[in-house]
């Protein structure tokens, strides 16, 4: 085909050389930098509604804390044998997830946002350090491991002031009523 082509039109085969080669290789270079794209963090911001952590027993998920509005409520029934008078506190230290480890598995830290770019409430995983960051009723910007997951990296910024301007969002004692609808 490509001979017949280039005897009808005898400038044709120069131009074939010359761009089959080249057109080749911005396919290729097309493809790798999709590929680059697609595996490349993404960036979500929104509200901090709730932080929650779980942990796992004998194939059971438990709800071990859930936090809104600044205090740690605690849910499972060894969390109270676990916490002492100071359980209030927002953050999680060593000795405290060392203490959960010895009686839950798989124990894992959970942010839920409200999300700028849409009216839903979506949970990630996300690193101890990071549920430590992350203050309730704050807008904060989180960096996600791949587009389509839920574990989140770190934290891009937390004073994104533009984030909650003007928002219709609900008090913080009546959030709690809609979370589990």
């Amino acid at each position: 085909m490509f001979n017949t082509v280039t005897k009808k039109m005898p400038c044709t085969e120069k131009f074939l050389k010359w761009i089959l080669p080249r057109g080749l290789l911005m396919i290729l270079v097309f493809a790798i930098s999709l590929v680059i794209l697609g595996n490349a963090p993404r960036i979500e911001t929104g509200i901090v509604e709730y932080k929650l952590v779980t942990g796992k027993n004998d194939q059971t998920l438990y709800v071990l804390l859930i936090n809104m509005g600044g205090k740690n409520i605690a849910v499972a029934e060894k969390m109270g044998d676990i916490l002492r008078s100071g359980y209030e506190e927002t953050s999680i230290n060593r000795a405290l997830e060392r203490e959960m480890h010895k009686h839950y598995d798989d124990i894992q830290y959970m942010v839920s946002l409200k999300l700028s770019s849409s009216k839903t409430i979506k949970s990630f995983v996300v690193p101890r350090d990071v549920y430590n960051a992350a203050v309730t009723n704050s807008a904060v910007k989180f960096e996600i491991e791949k587009p389509y997951s839920n574990k989140v990296t770190r934290i891009v910024t937390d004073d994104y002031n533009g984030l909650a301007v003007g928002t219709d969002y609900l008090p913080v004692n009546e959030r709690g009523q809609f979370m589990h609808q």
